[in-house]
């Protein structure tokens, strides 16, 4: 199903062509994110994302824009915690241009100091901004907590202090040294052909070599340990999270962890809608997520609640998680919960966009693509049995880390405490 070559100079080609797709996704993913940062340069890899778009040593900030999305295709990227991507989306005849303007972005961003300076004004108004959206601002708050001290814990996008300090020597070494063929893939899905896009990757990464590995600065969070952290805000609603060690996409028992998911969290026939919202009305929003990383993960609850009833949501969700440590969930529920999940999948790779993406993950985490049905055959092996020896796994109130933004009082934190110890 997926063609993979790697080139002399190091670089990864990756590829899957999707018989009746008229556009294709191309991604230069870079195997560098915000948690391979030092403390110094927190929020660098995303800073530099945003950076590299402001023009190159062949092409303009409008030019490189209109190059793509000229053709009528789009132009993005992202950072995450263990990577960067930089993307579009074309039609399957346009794949040249959009692997020359990638890389184009990726190798010969110029880093002029006076769009450093002008762009910085831009990252920290999204740092404000991510900061006065409570529910954002919950779980940046959750994941200090739950990684307290390491890069984990940090948003990715950084600090205030931290951005403001960047230099262009800080921005165009961070991108020398891993900005590199062996952190670099070349990934696409939909109307190419693999052949076309290794010579395309040869031709436009030719000059490219040297560079350095990143290694992991953070911890495994299993040393987390029962913490909150309330936030005042002048907010109608508690927004809360609430998080646990989880597991790293590597543990044998991850697929457990993601039916886990399923039965509590992600859809509206889930426990937690059901019960929470459902039958008492307690919340509009509410809804489990996982965090899986090399090393290390986390199992989160997520929740945006009348302030008032705070104290009755939280012992809500805490009842409905103990409740799957002391019985095996029934076969129906998990059927239901077992076959969403393999819905998802399948439904979610039509997408060309989605399908890079899941092919540009795998490489990077595993160092091959999986195939759904690889995938699907893993879940299948997964009992409801496993799902229960998972769930009292992870599910250890000692353990529990909860942060929420809301209208708080110095008494709401003995309140809320009590209900976590009850």
């Amino acid at each position: 199903m997926y063609e993979i070559t790697k080139l002399k100079n190091g670089i990864t080609v990756a590829s899957r062509f999707l018989y009746g797709m008229s556009s294709a996704s191309i991604g230069i993913w870079v195997a560098i994110g915000s948690r391979h940062e030092p403390v110094r340069l927190a929020g660098v890899s995303h800073f530099l994302e945003h950076a590299v778009f402001k023009g190159t040593s062949k092409r303009e900030c409008e030019e490189l824009k209109q190059a793509v999305e000229g053709v009528g295709g789009t132009l993005n990227a992202f950072t995450a915690e263990e990577a960067t991507c930089y993307l579009a989306k074309v039609l399957g005849t346009r794949v040249p241009v959009a692997v020359d303007v990638l890389s184009d972005i990726v190798l010969n961003a110029r880093l002029a100091a006076e769009d450093i300076e002008r762009e910085k004004g831009v990252v920290i108004e999204e740092i404000r901004m991510y900061h006065d959206l409570p529910s954002q601002r919950a779980y940046d708050e959750l994941d200090a907590l739950l990684w307290p001290g390491q890069s984990l814990g940090r948003p990715i996008a950084g600090f205030e202090k931290t951005v403001s300090a960047f230099t262009r020597k800080d921005l165009r070494g961070f991108r020398d040294r891993y900005y590199a063929p062996k952190n670099i893939f070349v990934v696409a899905a939909g109307n190419v052909r693999h052949q076309g896009l290794v010579e395309l990757t040869e031709e436009f990464f030719a000059k490219a070599k040297g560079g350095t590995k990143p290694g992991i600065r953070a911890t495994a969070s299993n040393k987390s340990k029962f913490r909150i952290k309330l936030c005042a805000g002048n907010t109608e609603q508690t927004h809360m999270a609430m998080g646990l060690p989880g597991l790293s996409r590597q543990d044998p028992d991850r697929y457990a962890l993601t039916l886990l998911h399923v039965v509590l969290g992600a859809n509206m026939s889930s426990r937690l809608f059901r019960e929470v919202r459902e039958k008492r009305g307690l919340a509009y929003e509410i809804g489990t997520h996982l965090k899986m990383f090399a090393d290390t993960g986390a199992f989160m609850v997520h929740a945006g609640v009348e302030f008032n009833k705070t104290h009755q949501a939280i012992g809500l969700i805490l009842k409905e998680l103990d409740r799957m440590t002391k019985r095996k969930i029934g076969d129906a529920e998990f059927r239901r919960a077992r076959d969403y999940y393999t819905g998802q999948v399948q439904m979610g790779l039509e997408d060309t966009m989605d399908h890079m993406v899941w092919m540009g993950e795998n490489l990077l985490a595993h160092g091959r693509i999986r195939t759904p049905q690889e995938i699907l055959a893993e879940i299948s092996q997964v009992t409801p049995d496993d799902v229960f020896r998972v769930a009292k796994k992870v599910f250890k109130q000692s353990k529990l880390c909860l942060s929420a933004v809301g209208p708080f009082k110095d008494k709401d934190r003995v309140k809320i405490e009590k209900v976590i110890k009850r």
